[in-house]
This record gives C-alpha cells, sequence and structure tokens, in this order.
C-alpha cells in the first residue's frame, strides 16, 4: 500500500553510494521495462525477458532514490531479494505486471527490475528501469488547528473525497524519514480503518465501511467525533484525497493528493465520556493507539 516498501536500507546505502561496484557481468538473460497505464490510469509493468527467470520488480519513490544510480539501488535491494524470495521475487517471467490495489500515492517514481539466481543467490541480469508519475484528480487540500481538538480542511472542490488521519508526531516523522509520504499514512490508516470494520461488521458492504472515513468540501472537523482516545504529546492531523471504489468481494483505493499536515499539542490525554461515537447509528471508534505506517512488500499480479 505505500511506496516506501523496498527501500530496505536506502538511507544507508546514501552513505556509501561511491562504493558500490558496477553493474554485473553475470548475465543469464537480458530484460527490459516498460511503464504503460490502464483505463484507470494505474501503471501497468510490461516485463520482457530472453530467458524467464525469477526476477524483482521495485517501484520506489524519487525521493527514497535521490541521486543514486540504478546499480547503486540495487545493490541496496538485491541482499534482502535474496535472502527473502517469497516476499520479493516473482517467478512469471515475460508479461504485465499491475501492483495490488491502492500501492502508489501522488508523485513521481522510479521502477527497476533485474533477474536473480536463487540457487547461486547473484543478481542475474543487466538492471531495468524506468520512470513514471501519478497524477491527482485537481483536488487541492490545506489544513489548519480551528480550537484545541478541531480541525479546518479547505478543500477546492465538493465533488472529490479525501480522508484524515491522526498521528504521533514522532512514529510519523519515523515513517517519513523511512521514505513514506504524508498521502501513504492517510491512506495506511484508511485502510485500516476500512478493514478493521469490516472484520468487525462482515456483513457490511465496504461502502458502508468507508463512508464514515470519506469527506467531501471544506468543513470543520472535530477529532472527538473520529477518535475515542487521543493522547498527550505531539501529533499530525493529515488530510490527503482519496479515491474509493467498492468492488463487492474488494475494494479499491488510491491516494489523489500529495497530503497536507498541521501539528497539534496536547497537554493532557483525551478520553472521549462515552463508550462509542457514532455518525448515522454506525459506529466509528477507533484503536487508542496511534497508527503506525509499516512497510509492507508490494504484491504484483500477471495480467497477461
Amino acid at each position: 500500500m505505500t511506496v516506501a516498501a523496498l527501500a530496505l536500507g536506502m538511507m544507508g546505502c546514501k552513505k556509501n553510494a561511491n562504493e558500490v561496484t558496477n553493474e554485473p557481468n553475470y548475465v543469464v538473460t537480458e530484460i527490459s521495462l516498460d511503464v504503460e497505464f490502464d483505463a484507470n490510469d494505474e501503471p501497468v509493468f510490461v516485463v520482457k525477458m530472453t530467458q524467464d527467470m525469477p526476477f524483482v520488480l521495485a517501484p520506489l519513490s524519487e525521493s527514497v532514490i535521490a541521486n543514486l544510480s540504478d546499480s547503486a539501488v540495487v545493490a541496496t535491494i538485491l541482499p534482502e531479494a535474496l535472502k527473502n524470495p517469497n516476499s520479493y521475487v516473482l517467478n512469471g517471467g515475460s508479461g504485465k505486471y499491475q501492483p495490488d490495489y491502492g500501492q502508489f500515492a501522488v508523485g513521481k517514481y522510479k521502477v527497476f527490475a533485474f533477474a536473480v539466481d536463487l540457487v547461486n543467490n547473484k543478481l542475474a541480469s543487466n538492471i531495468a528501469s524506468a520512470s513514471f508519475e501519478i497524477k491527482g484528480n485537481g483536488l487541492v487540500l490545506s489544513v489548519e488547528q480551528d480550537g484545541l481538538l478541531s480541525v479546518k480542511v479547505d478543500a477546492s472542490d465538493a465533488q472529490h473525497t479525501y480522508a484524515i488521519a491522526l498521528y504521533d508526531k514522532k512514529l510519523a516523522d519515523n515513517a517519513l524519514q523511512a521514505g513514506a509520504t504524508l498521502a501513504d499514512l492517510v491512506l495506511a490508516d484508511f485502510v485500516q480503518s476500512i478493514d478493521g470494520d469490516k472484520l468487525a461488521y462482515p456483513d457490511s458492504s465496504y461502502t458502508w465501511c468507508a463512508e464514515p472515513y470519506l469527506f467531501v468540501g471544506s468543513q470543520t472537523l472535530d477529532l472527538r467525533d473520529l477518535y475515542s482516545t487521543i493522547s498527550a504529546g505531539d501529533h499530525y492531523v493529515l488530510v490527503a484525497g482519496i479515491d474509493f471504489i467498492d468492488a463487492d468481494t474488494a475494494y479499491y483505493a488510491k491516494a489523489t493528493t500529495t497530503g497536507s499536515s498541521v501539528s497539534i499539542h496536547l497537554d493532557q490525554d483525551y478520553v472521549e465520556p462515552q463508550a462509542v461515537k457514532g455518525i448515522d447509528g454506525k459506529l466509528i471508534r477507533r484503536k487508542a493507539q496511534m497508527k503506525y505506517f509499516e512497510k509492507k512488500q508490494i504484491k504484483f499480479h500477471k495480467i497477461d
């Protein structure tokens, strides 16, 4: 769901980029990579190999890559891929691949593809790469504090939906330093909320689960209507555009803006006086602890 995935060790790699060796001379297959977009403007990665082999497909935010060379990026990813092939390595060979829903926030990315020899634990091809950009829907959001536990959200239109998330400042800063974006954090919180409600109310539709967490238009939101408990200390309130589609047995969600934030501080814990709060009879109690962005390996499915 987040595009900080596969960026393990990237910060250390930046410090030692000059130590990375050149691209490998151990080549079993030649690999090429291209990016297309489907009818929903979602990226499709086209992989071609002269000999089908296990390979790694790694999309990374340009903010994570910075000015690293392709070989420096792969030198960071390769050891983790060889160590955990079940998480990182694909076996479908040449074809078109698409990430599972909800992987990319708005922004610029670079995707890498390279084959691996899992017997000899080696890179087994050249390194292929391609750049692509995820564009938004034109929605512009900003957020500012409006009272101790309220925020005012300014939205450029009242047609496109957005979500709001509350994060402990230190935990959010750690995620941002690891390569997450503000939109990643909002999307992660949104998905966790839907999944949690679906687990609690399995007979409910995904639309029913998502509705309390989606907003439209400029408005003032009371955090006490969204969170049953807020711990004392420093927090970020984040907003980002979210597109949501209910597909009956699954749902599709993606961030459509870069995300905006405002810092708030509480001198003491807030605990709601009631057991739960509700909107239109729907329970929207959330977990007491702040949500934390977790790195996840990006999962792909072959579409041809």
